[in-house]
């Protein structure tokens, strides 16, 4: 069913405005109630202006002007729908021509100002949108990737964005125990997640900190920098991997090798019998001979 509308406004701005609107209203779907089109000589202004032109409308236009602010009429007709849309009846939608101010019985609504009566095509359009109660809002996009990645699983509560570059860095350490990254990684990680440079050295400043990664500068630019053994496995733990059964493991592995006369194992050794990522040993063997 087309949205029913009542056009208030003065006469003397028939010409240069409120005809030619109303009929854009009515060829765009819009039922407009207007004046000149229903009043016939000897009809009952209030019986057919009050009692059907705004009673059975879904919204009230009201054109305030220099010409229809101190109307009589105006007025009546903007006091009407007010207590309409008060008993949730109908919608006024104020629009303003000649810089008018807006009477106070309207204030509380959004108006849409006209400029130019001769062209308002944007303005229009935004009217006819309110009508149809319509919302040019665009499309909700995808997400970014650092988004997706972290939306199952993320670092002990830590944001989507940390979450996501500290588990790109745990995979490239997986991958290159003796890995340092650097500039050509870290684009990678950043076009990977969709992430702005600034995001990304937010998350690398909030790395270090948490001790996770350190870092080596160069005029205050951080150029290189490792995941720490305790960050590694901190990192692996978060991530699901059960770090405290393959330290049992490793432990196993070595205390069994010693007894048997071996002192020099090698990483490769231990993970080719434990199953273990030779990173993660790596990381173990750091941590143990440290202090």
């Amino acid at each position: 069913m087309a949205p029913r509308v009542f056009l208030s406004h003065s006469s003397l701005d028939k010409e240069r405005f409120a005809t030619g609107f109303a009929e854009q209203l009515q060829a765009n779907g819009v039922e407009v109630w207007y004046a000149d089109w229903e009043l016939r000589p000897g009809d009952s202004l209030v019986d057919r202006i009050f009692e059907e032109g705004l009673e059975e409308s879904d919204v009230v236009i009201v054109v305030l002007s220099a010409n229809s602010i101190d109307s009589k009429w105006v007025k009546e007709e903007m006091n009407g729908a007010a207590i309409r849309t008060i008993e949730g009846q109908c919608r006024i939608v104020p629009i303003v021509l000649d810089g008018v101010e807006v009477p106070a019985v309207l204030r509380d609504k959004l108006y849409q100002e006209i400029a130019d009566c001769t062209a308002y095509e944007d303005e229009f359009r935004r009217i006819l949108d309110g009508i149809f109660n319509q919302r040019t809002k665009p499309p909700l996009g995808q997400p970014p990737a650092y988004v997706a990645a972290g939306a199952a699983q993320q670092a002990g509560g830590a944001s989507p964005a940390t979450e996501f570059v500290l588990r790109q860095m745990v995979e490239l350490r997986l991958a290159d125990p003796e890995v340092f990254m650097g500039p050509s990684h870290f684009e990678r990680i950043q076009s990977d997640g969709e992430l702005t440079e600034h995001q990304f050295n937010k998350e690398l400043s909030r790395l270090h900190r948490n001790g996770y990664i350190e870092k080596q500068r160069e005029l205050l630019i951080t150029v290189l920098c490792r995941l720490t053994p305790h960050g590694f496995i901190e990192a692996l733990r978060v991530f699901g991997t059960d770090v405290e059964s393959a330290k049992r493991q490793i432990v196993a592995f070595m205390s069994n090798a010693m007894q048997d006369g071996e002192t020099q194992l090698q990483s490769s050794e231990i993970a080719e019998e434990t199953g273990q990522p030779i990173a993660l040993i790596r990381a173990f063997l750091l941590v143990w001979e440290r202090p």
